[in-house]
């Protein structure tokens, strides 16, 4: 079991979001983008590919749930026959 150490300024720093803008580029620079950046592309691309489809992840978050409670029933069962009296 591992423990996750975080410092104050790394839980502060989570909720921080930052955005930014080309203005001042365009307006000091003259910088004009030739290419509009959104996610339009990105998000053909993951469809075309079949990489939206959620059944693959929810076999797999079924098949941690089920690992996890057939654990938690094992110990239940050691802990139930750890009670019963020895038998000599």
């Amino acid at each position: 079991m591992s423990v996750v150490v975080a410092l104050c300024c790394q839980v502060y720093k989570t909720g921080v979001t930052h955005c930014f803008s080309i203005d001042r580029a365009s307006t000091e620079l003259g910088y004009c983008p030739s290419v509009q950046n959104d996610m339009d592309s990105v998000l053909q691309w993951y469809i075309d590919r079949r990489h939206h489809r959620v059944s693959d992840l929810n076999r797999t978050a079924r098949h941690s749930v089920f690992i996890s409670r057939l654990f938690l029933l094992v110990v239940l069962i050691v802990l139930l026959l750890s009670w019963l009296p020895l038998v000599d």
